[in-house]
């Protein structure tokens, strides 16, 4: 908790107090933080990026360099405790409720199980020599992988929360669906490294709106999104704008569960949603950005969110790629578990014979 407190009241100093003062957080990040030479590359790319950008709508070099030294800060004092102390003794230290800890550990261990299966899939495709080597062509084979994980951290929900039962601990009748698309997005963000800038976590939270409606959708985003932002980058604000955003587009999937996601109709009106997904976030954290550094300068919020949107093209039309080819397989995968999930009928035809009882074994 001091720990935290104390990460806090840097990020506090690093965006409101005179730039002297972001400038000795930011130094004292530099000191603490193990990957130094990492961090001093981000400190200064961020740095550069917002100067020039100010450069360019007229704003000058001194406020954006200002702006990117306050950035740098903040993540830096957040990125100390993180590597120092870690994101899980800081959970820890939280000292969260029984409840919220259920649920917290719920998705942990789900979102490691997601890693786990997506390693040993990927590792049978690299030995049958057809897992590929170029970035678009890995999101579509990501894709053709989603609907078995999906369907494997549905399983293992229900697993959780039937032990979290019988430890006492009483689960709503939501919790299922929710940590899966959680553990999911979760996974997809953190854990699958070997899809470097092809992120599964936009279509998971977007198919948790579709598959099980716009409140799971919108909650396991949620709850996925702001895990994350702690374990990445702690309290650094500007991050946490993905929480709602991600909220958001789950609600967007639930609101579109009545259409046919079959066919090329399906897979080109799924590709425009992902690639709106990718869109729409990179402007919301650029015009974040803005609001908290830049407001002053109402030309800047164009400059950067256009500076967002040219960089994030390539990683949208993967995004795009994602949602084109795992959508509608997905829809059928959880239709084909859902059926499979229910009793089978009693026969009702008068005469019917009983079904018979499983003989007996034979005696020893």
């Amino acid at each position: 908790m001091a720990v935290l407190l104390a990460v806090a009241a840097a990020t506090l100093l690093a965006l409101a107090a005179p730039w002297p003062a972001a400038a000795a957080v930011a130094l004292a990040a530099l000191l603490v933080v193990r990957e130094r030479k990492a961090f001093l590359l981000l400190a200064g790319s961020t740095i550069a990026i917002n100067a020039a950008v100010l450069w360019l709508v007229g704003g000058g070099l001194e406020q954006g360099a200002v702006g990117g030294l306050r950035m740098a800060a903040a993540m830096g004092a957040s990125l100390a405790a993180l590597s120092r102390v870690g994101a899980a003794r800081l959970a820890e230290g939280l000292r969260l409720p029984p409840r919220a800890t259920a649920w917290v550990a719920a998705v942990l261990l789900a979102a490691h199980d997601v890693r786990t299966d997506f390693e040993r899939l990927r590792l049978a495709r690299t030995l049958e020599g057809a897992w590929p080597r170029g970035r678009l062509a890995r999101a579509r084979e990501a894709a053709r992988l989603l609907p078995a994980l999906t369907v494997a951290a549905h399983r293992r929900a229900a697993i959780r929360r039937d032990a979290l039962r019988l430890a006492g601990h009483d689960t709503p009748a939501r919790f299922v669906p929710i940590v899966t698309v959680a553990a999911l997005a979760t996974a997809g963000r953190l854990a699958l490294l070997a899809l470097p800038n092809v992120k599964l976590t936009y279509v998971v939270v977007f198919l948790g709106g579709l598959l099980w409606g716009p409140l799971v959708g919108a909650t396991g985003g949620a709850l996925a999104m702001l895990m994350t932002d702690l374990m990445l980058s702690g309290l650094y604000p500007p991050g946490l704008v993905n929480v709602p955003a991600m909220a958001l587009l789950g609600l967007a999937g639930g609101a579109l569960r009545r259409v046919d996601w079959s066919g090329l109709a399906g897979a080109l009106l799924a590709a425009s949603a992902g690639l709106a997904s990718m869109l729409l976030f990179s402007a919301a954290s650029d015009a974040a950005t803005w609001l908290l550094l830049y407001r002053e300068t109402p030309a800047a919020l164009g400059a950067l969110v256009l500076a967002g949107l040219a960089f994030n093209v390539v990683p949208a039309l993967a995004n795009a790629l994602l949602f084109a080819f795992s959508v509608g397989p997905c829809v059928r995968a959880h239709d084909a578990l859902r059926q499979a999930s229910r009793p089978s009928p009693a026969p009702s035809t008068p005469g019917a014979p009983e079904p018979s009882s499983p003989p007996a074994p034979p005696a020893a």
